[in-house]
């Protein structure tokens, strides 16, 4: 019976040191822009934008949408600012229902 009690507690030791992780060990690996911001990282206001992990992994925002699509509003929006948060530049390719010939 003495035997039985002290696997016990050696197993019930184990198991305690094995679930003690950290909770940066538990986390989930980082492996995009958007999870890199998501889990409160630096990001840099660089173009385009960057963020920084605690160890030092550098993610860039693939390519930041600067412009609206306005396909399909019955308007053809030929020529364009380029700012962020003006219409993207359309063509009777890429919006054929407002750009008829």
């Amino acid at each position: 019976m003495e035997i039985f009690r002290s696997s016990a507690l050696i197993f019930a030791l184990v198991l305690a040191s094995c679930s003690s992780l950290t909770a940066e060990q538990k986390a989930k690996p980082i492996l995009s822009f958007e999870e890199c911001v998501a889990a409160g990282n630096q990001v840099l206001r660089s173009m385009p934008p960057k963020c920084v992990t605690k160890d030092g992994l550098i993610f860039i925002q693939e390519k930041p949408n600067t412009c609206i699509d306005k396909c399909g509003d019955g308007e053809c929006q030929e020529i364009v600012c380029q700012a962020i948060d003006c219409p993207c530049a359309e063509t009777a390719e890429s919006c054929p229902e407002d750009c008829k010939s």
